[in-house]
């Protein structure tokens, strides 16, 4: 004879199985946000940096325009490539990692969009040779690696325990992020706007690590020079040392140029030691 409590025990079984049944899709909800949130991360942050160092060469090469064969310039392309690489391992870790079809499919979706960003760039930088390798390297449908070698710089940073200090402190910063978007399931997309407006305060941030590190020298004329022995007493009434003045300019000239060699040379050792954190911090 079936009874009452039967009845009820059977009640609660189907509703216990429709709770847990609830609950698991609930997590499975979860874990698609939070993916996607983790995807749209990875491939937007890894533009982000991209554009910064590509924007940041720009200025280098600016700055060194009369110097094109300068270390800094060498360093800088050497960044962007080293950024291409990482971006390279990157797409494929998220093509490994993420194999269901609505994963696939999603991640070609924000790939798309990277690609309409790069498309309403100005055209010389639309058309580089980094931004047409990280389109095949990075964004394609079917990601496979291809490591670029780096050029040949003859400058070795020297240690730097701030420099350290900075990277460490990146990496914890990135951690933080990344456990503020897996908890909160969600990351806000940069809109084409924003992805240029942090490459262009990149830019600044590169003008003003160069003119601390490579401050351009002002020399004197001949014509300025002559002028302010004229003015000095030393100048007054020593007409005879006016004719050593060509050969004492040249001295000073040489001197100058020595000093001048000597302090770029310590500035620029850290210049290029602070360089290391890419496309995130310049030093």
């Amino acid at each position: 004879m079936y009874r009452p409590s039967q009845f009820s025990n059977y009640e609660n079984q189907l509703e216990t199985k429709k709770n847990q049944r609830q609950a698991q899709k609930q997590l499975f909800k979860q874990e698609q946000l939070q993916d996607s949130a983790l995807i749209q991360y990875y491939i937007f942050e890894d533009y982000q940096n991209l554009i910064n160092l590509i924007y940041s060469l720009i200025t280098v090469q600016n700055y060194f325009e009369n110097d094109p064969n300068n270390q800094v310039v060498a360093l800088s392309r050497n960044k962007i490539v080293a950024q291409l690489n990482l971006s390279n391992t990157l797409h494929q870790d998220l093509q490994s990692k993420y194999i269901s079809k609505q994963h696939q499919q999603f991640i070609k979706q924000e790939r798309k969009k990277v690609l309409d960003f790069i498309s309403h760039l100005p055209s010389e930088i639309r058309n580089s040779q980094y931004l047409q390798t990280y389109k095949i390297n990075s964004l394609s449908d079917n990601v496979k690696s291809a490591f670029q070698q780096l050029e040949h710089i003859s400058i070795t940073p020297n240690f730097n325990q701030n420099v350290v200090a900075q990277t460490v402190q990146s990496m914890q910063l990135i951690d933080q992020r990344i456990n503020q978007i897996t908890s909160s399931n969600h990351y806000n997309v940069p809109s084409f706007n924003d992805v240029q407006l942090k490459a262009n305060q990149y830019q600044n941030i590169t003008q003003k690590k160069l003119e601390a590190s490579f401050p351009k020298s002002i020399s004197l004329s001949n014509q300025q020079y002559y002028q302010q022995q004229k003015n000095s007493s030393q100048y007054v009434g020593r007409s005879q040392s006016c004719k050593n003045v060509p050969q004492q300019r040249n001295q000073q000239i040489n001197q100058s140029n020595f000093r001048n060699s000597q302090f770029q040379n310590k500035q620029g050792q850290g210049y290029l030691a602070n360089c290391t954190i890419l496309g995130k911090n310049l030093g």
